[in-house]
């Protein structure tokens, strides 16, 4: 599960560590250079690569500061 760890996936997330796996797939910490922040990136198993793939994060704060 390590062996990814220092890679960059879609040209801009570096792998820093797995944070969990379950029954269907892999999530883990990354660096995205372009915003210059931490995320995290799912990684599906069945019928995909073994890399993960970035997916955009719907949860809070996601895409627009919020008012404070």
């Amino acid at each position: 599960m390590t062996r990814h760890v220092g890679r960059v996936v879609a040209g801009r997330h570096l792998l820093l560590c797995p944070l969990g796996d379950g029954g269907s797939d892999r999530v883990w910490l990354a660096h995205d250079q372009r915003l210059g922040r931490e995320v995290a990136l799912k990684a599906v198993r069945p019928g995909t690569r073994d890399l993960p793939r970035p997916r955009p994060s719907r949860g809070a704060g996601a895409g627009r500061p919020t008012a404070g």
